[in-house]
């Protein structure tokens, strides 16, 4: 969990400007599905975290 959070904190959430809070809402639901169904890690064997759990 520290791991996503740094990983989150660095690469969207720090970066992003949001005009909103239903903005920021959507856009971090978008990051979170990103982060698990799209984006490979090297800990899994650059498999995403959904695809190492149906393994």
């Amino acid at each position: 969990m520290e791991r996503f959070y740094n990983t989150f904190k660095s690469n969207f959430f720090n970066v992003t400007s949001f005009s909103s809070v239903e903005m920021m809402d959507e856009l971090t639901m978008k990051y979170i599905n990103w982060y698990n169904y799209v984006r490979p890690h090297s800990y899994n064997d650059y498999l995403t975290p959904m695809e190492a759990r149906y393994r």
